[in-house]
């Protein structure tokens, strides 16, 4: 479906960003890595990458609020989503042994999707790094003794890295929802079930019931309401809700309905359901 194609990322080669990457576009693609997920929709607004990929929430760690404000503050459209599941090693040098590191290096995601592996070995300090694959490639690249990362076994055999354990995350199914964004929606009509909308409230009681009670009225099914801080407001909220729908129209009718209620509302993508094993 895709051909030679740029794809902005978080991270580096090897990263479960590059993974949902190759699974979704296939093979023929070009990775852009950015050291900050802000700076994916920069990439991708300024022509140097035609998708950008951002995991937006773990089933162990939960949302990834700032992401959810990059999109929102961004033009970048929700063109579809990729469930992947993630399958945390412990990495090291080889002849390394649990026993003998000291510090461990990873995403502070990863970190804490295996902190409950660590709770027995008070030893090793835990330390935040940018990426899962770049935290294992500096340990090859310097040789560092009692050293080890927390990544992918993709990983392993990309630098030749010893497995000290493999699956350490605290729940065993564990899977990172990503998006994919672009600035234009290629789906069509036909092909979309599910959205992604954003919007704020009157701070006055019962207004989000009565926004949420008309989904179940024009027969959607929302899957996930998240709030997000609004920044020059404290204490005040606005929200993001996912919801699927059998009927174009229904999604259209529910649009019309809310769009009377809400001074502030914005479509962030409508994009093909994506399903996870």
């Amino acid at each position: 479906m895709f051909r030679n194609i740029r794809v902005a990322i978080q991270g580096f080669d090897g990263s479960y960003h590059h993974e949902v990457v190759k699974n979704y576009f296939g093979v023929n693609h070009t990775i852009l890595g950015c050291n900050r997920f802000s700076d994916i929709p920069k990439m991708v607004a300024g022509g140097k990458a035609d998708f950008g990929v951002i995991a937006i929430e773990n089933s162990i760690g939960g949302s990834i609020l700032p992401n959810y404000s990059i999109i929102v503050n961004s033009n970048m459209q929700i063109l579809g989503e990729y469930y992947l599941k993630i399958n945390h090693c412990l990495l090291s040098l080889e002849k390394e042994e649990i026993s003998t590191i000291k510090e461990v290096y990873s995403h502070p995601m990863a970190i804490l999707q295996c902190e409950k592996f660590f709770e027995n070995y008070p030893h090793i300090k835990l330390i935040e790094h940018i990426d899962t694959a770049y935290s294992a490639k500096k340990i090859k690249e310097n040789s560092k003794k009692h050293t080890a990362a927390i990544a992918s076994k993709t990983v392993a055999d990309m630098y030749d890295l010893n497995i000290i354990e493999s699956n350490i995350q605290t729940m065993k199914k564990n899977f990172t929802r990503f998006f994919i964004l672009g600035e234009k929606s290629y789906n069509s009509v036909e092909e979309v079930n599910k959205a992604s909308l954003y919007f704020q409230l009157a701070h006055r009681t019962g207004s989000l019931e009565g926004v949420l009670s008309h989904f179940s009225a024009c027969g959607l099914n929302l899957t996930k309401i998240q709030s997000v801080p609004i920044m020059d407001k404290i204490w005040h909220y606005s929200f993001i809700v996912d919801f699927i729908f059998d009927d174009y129209l229904k999604y259209q009718k529910l649009l019309k309905i809310i769009s009377k209620e809400l001074d502030n509302i914005k479509i962030l993508g409508e994009y093909k359901r994506a399903n996870y094993d």
